[in-house]
């Protein structure tokens, strides 16, 4: 049951990934592809694209982690 667990934690987590990084690149290149007002300032287009890495790096730290490939603290 735990490896199901943990292949449905590497799927999932680098699908957000995955997904997530478009995002990031549709707002370097394309700041204009949300329509929200609030996003209309640069700052706010920042914030959102820090929000999103640190995502990613948590992320990718639970598959490495999950992975073996970190040691727990």
């Amino acid at each position: 049951m735990t490896k199901v667990i943990d292949i449905l934690l590497i799927v999932c987590c680098s699908a957000a990934i995955l997904i997530n990084c478009f995002r990031i690149i549709r707002l370097l290149f394309n700041p204009r592809f949300l329509k929200h007002p609030v996003f209309d300032f640069p700052q706010n287009r920042w914030h959102l694209v820090l929000v999103l890495t640190c995502t990613n790096l948590v992320m990718l730290a639970a598959i490495l982690l999950q992975m073996g490939y970190l040691k727990k603290a």
